[in-house]
């Protein structure tokens, strides 16, 4: 999550363990927006940070580990590295009042100029399906970044509100807001 206090940027920090979120170490990171210049009022960003794909396959195949890792690593690094170079930011959530879907808080995000997920609005189950069963197919590979599956948000803030006041929220996500995730991807490993 980034934070911005009368359009500048203030810190950067991660859920942490869900209940305690953890400040990173922003000094080095050259991927994060330092001002939103629209904005007077206090504003959440959120997101995720992550290394491209790209990155690994650059490299020799006994030197890959998990994105994920490297990126968490370079994340809590103190000192100056390479690595902070490749860090990426994508936004996915503006945590702002004025709107009344979640889409023109994507669409603003873009404005601003943040990296933002792609959506795709559906009508009905059926057409959300359709969607899910394209991303396994073809759009999760063509995304420059991992992912370990999607979010079906309802994109009306409204009605998000009124699931929130009848049905509360967990630990970690909304009840609006449900991941669907794919089968996990999986190998042989030959043990000598």
């Amino acid at each position: 999550e980034l934070a911005y206090k009368n359009g500048k940027f203030i810190c950067a920090s991660t859920r942490g363990n869900g209940k305690i979120g953890v400040k990173i170490n922003d000094a080095y990171l050259t991927c994060i927006k330092r001002n939103i210049d629209d904005y007077s009022d206090d504003v959440k960003v959120r997101g995720e940070f992550y290394i491209e794909k790209i990155y690994n396959m650059e490299r020799d195949p006994e030197d890959q580990e998990p994105l994920r890792n490297i990126c968490s690593g370079a994340l809590k690094r103190k000192d100056k590295s390479i690595i902070h170079s490749k860090v990426r930011f994508i936004a996915y959530q503006l945590i702002v009042d004025g709107y009344k879907y979640e889409t023109d808080k994507l669409d603003r995000l873009k404005e601003l100029g943040f990296n933002t997920v792609p959506y795709n609005k559906f009508r009905n189950i059926d057409e959300a399906w359709e969607g899910f069963e394209l991303y396994e197919k073809s759009i999760r590979e063509s995304w420059p970044f991992e992912t370990d599956g999607i979010i079906l948000v309802f994109n009306n803030i409204g009605i998000q509100k009124k699931i929130k006041d009848e049905l509360g929220d967990t630990d970690h996500h909304h009840k609006y807001a449900i991941a669907i995730k794919p089968k996990p991807e999986g190998g042989w490993t030959n043990l000598n």
